[in-house]
């Protein structure tokens, strides 16, 4: 009850408090809180690694035998060491499921985008109109289906005048002309949209 709003508490390192000084020295530091407490720092140790952090505590001002303190002290540290694994397990893990998920993402979308590329490279072998093949290519590049480019330039080659022709271009001249075009063809799949170029029905 009555818990202490510690995720609102920020402590750089540099700074010279005793929970900083604790976790760059890496050892135990105690001094007086309030008056009637004792205040301990304890890093979080994890053998041949940097601190994982601190803990602190307070307990009430007491006589006590020297040696009886440093036996408490011992246990305390023993205790959050392991503590501080268990900390390190599961940040570990955490990290490994967050790199499998990324890495799985990751690995679909370059399958989805091998399987664009292959079909784009089969379909343009079955197209004769050179407007139609140019406009599917330029398209696989800049769709939210594709490789999701903002813009997209053809140049062939003149041969005659030996210079590159512009062929056709995709795209808008602004960002919010693109976000505009992007969301009315985000309903538009691939395959919807090979068959509006091979009718003819695609609006320019």
């Amino acid at each position: 009850e009555g818990g202490l709003p510690t995720n609102t508490q920020k402590i750089r390192v540099d700074e010279d408090r005793i929970e900083a000084r604790s976790y760059r020295q890496e050892c135990i530091l105690r001094d007086h809180w309030k008056d009637n407490c004792n205040r301990y720092v304890i890093p979080l140790m994890i053998p041949g690694r940097s601190p994982l952090g601190v803990v602190a505590l307070c307990e009430s001002l007491k006589t006590g035998i020297p040696n009886e303190q440093r036996n408490r002290e011992f246990q305390l540290q023993s205790f959050l060491n392991q503590a501080a694994r268990a900390l390190f397990e599961v940040e570990h893990r955490r990290n490994q499921e967050a790199r499998a998920i990324e890495q799985d993402e990751q690995l679909k979308e370059q399958t989805h985008q091998l399987f664009l590329l292959h079909r784009v490279s089969t379909l343009s072998q079955t197209i004769d109109d050179l407007e139609q093949i140019s406009h599917l290519i330029l398209t696989a590049i800049t769709a939210h289906f594709g490789l999701g480019f903002n813009r997209a330039w053809l140049f062939l080659l003149d041969r005659k005048k030996d210079n590159l022709a512009g062929q056709m271009g995709i795209g808008s001249l602004t960002e919010d002309q693109n976000y505009r075009a992007w969301e009315k063809s985000a309903s538009l799949s691939f395959e919807e949209y090979v068959a509006r170029l091979l009718k003819g029905a695609l609006e320019h």
